[in-house]
C-alpha cells in the first residue's frame, strides 16, 4: 500500500465474521485504506490467508482496530446476528457523517440498525462459499449469487458504493426493491440452512438424490409460501445456485448450531413467525426442523 493510500480515508469494516474478513482482504488488495473493528484489535498489520476454489494462497495484511480514528470513507457492517447489538458499539456517529453505511447484517428487525444508529442504513446481501479455517486464514470458494445492494443509480451515495464494491472483482447486482432483495436472500439462506440441519453437509447431493430434492423442495415451498404476495421469488434459480454448492461445503451456520449458537436459526424463526400468514400447521417441517434444533441447544446448555 503506498504512502497516498494510507493516507486516504479509511473504509471500516465492523465485524469479525467470513463475510467481513473476505471484503477487507478483498478491498485492501485493491489499495484501499481498511481497517477492520472487533475484540481482536491490537493496531497491528496481521497476515491474512485467502485460499480461493484453485487453491491459489493470497496473503495480506489487516489492521483489526478497536475504534474508528478518521473521518470514514464508508462503513461497512458484518455483524454475526447474535452479536449485533455488541458490534455496533464500535460505530462512531462523529466518524460518520458524509459516508454511505452498508450492512450485510442478518436480522428480521429492518429498523433495527438504523434506530440503533440514527442513520439511514443501505442493506447488502452476499451468500459465498466462505469457511474460516484458521483466525487469520479464510477459504473461499466462490460464490453463485454475488452482492446485492438495495440501491438505485439516483442515490447520492450510489457512485462511491459502485466503484468501491466493484474492486472486490464479486458479482455486483444493484436493486432499489429491499423488500425483495430481503426475500431473495433469505429464501436461499434459509432453505440451506434448514436443510442443512436437516441432512448435514450434502447439498452437492440434492440433484443426485431424489429424495433430498424432495426435503429441498418441500422446505422451499413452505418458506415460499411466507413471502408477501407482491414479492415473486424464482424458485428454480435458487435450487439452481444450491445445486453449485461445492462437494463437501459446510455452512458456517452448521457448525455455529453444533456451537450452541443460535442467532441465525433465531432470525430464521423470528422471521417466519413474523408474516402474517405463518401457522405452525402449514409449515409443519420447517416448524419441526427449527423446534428440534432450538430444543437440542437448550438441552446442551443445561447439561
Amino acid at each position: 500500500m503506498t504512502p497516498e493510500e494510507t493516507t486516504a480515508s479509511p473504509i471500516y469494516i465492523i465485524g469479525e465474521t467470513p463475510t467481513a474478513h473476505l471484503l477487507a482482504a478483498k478491498l485492501s488488495l485493491a489499495g484501499e485504506n481498511v481497517c477492520l473493528l472487533n475484540k481482536h484489535a491490537n493496531d497491528k498489520l496481521l497476515p491474512f490467508t485467502i485460499k480461493d476454489s484453485a487453491s491459489q494462497k493470497t496473503t495480506v495484511p489487516l489492521r483489526i482496530q478497536s475504534i474508528m480514528h478518521r473521518p470514514a470513507k464508508m462503513v461497512i457492517l458484518c455483524l454475526a446476528t447474535d452479536n449485533i447489538k455488541a458490534g455496533l458499539s464500535y460505530f462512531s456517529g462523529a466518524k460518520v457523517v458524509n459516508c454511505p453505511i452498508i450492512s450485510f447484517c442478518r436480522t428480521s428487525d429492518a429498523s433495527l440498525i438504523n434506530t440503533a444508529l440514527n442513520r439511514v442504513i443501505i442493506h447488502a446481501y452476499f451468500d459465498g462459499w466462505l469457511q474460516m479455517t484458521a483466525a487469520n486464514a479464510l477459504t473461499f470458494s466462490g460464490t453463485s449469487r454475488g452482492i446485492i445492494i438495495s440501491l438505485d443509480e439516483d442515490h447520492p451515495y450510489f457512485d462511491l458504493v459502485q466503484s468501491t464494491f466493484a474492486k472486490t472483482y464479486l458479482k455486483l447486482t444493484f436493486s432499489p426493491d429491499d423488500t425483495k432483495n430481503f426475500w431473495n436472500d433469505f429464501t436461499f439462506f434459509a432453505a440451506n440452512a434448514l436443510f442443512s440441519l436437516e441432512h448435514g453437509a450434502r447439498l452437492r447431493d440434492i440433484s443426485k438424490n431424489s429424495a433430498l430434492r424432495q426435503s429441498l423442495n418441500d422446505i422451499a415451498d413452505e418458506l415460499l409460501s411466507l413471502v408477501p404476495k407482491k414479492i415473486k421469488i424464482d424458485k428454480e434459480q435458487i435450487f439452481n445456485d444450491i445445486y453449485l454448492t461445492p462437494t463437501g461445503y459446510k455452512m458456517p451456520f452448521l457448525e455455529a448450531v453444533h456451537k450452541g449458537h443460535c442467532g441465525e436459526l433465531n432470525f430464521i424463526f423470528d422471521t417466519i413467525t413474523r408474516q402474517p400468514s405463518y401457522q405452525a400447521s402449514d409449515q409443519p417441517f420447517i416448524t419441526k426442523i427449527i423446534g428440534r434444533t432450538l430444543k437440542q441447544i437448550l438441552s446442551s446448555v443445561e447439561e
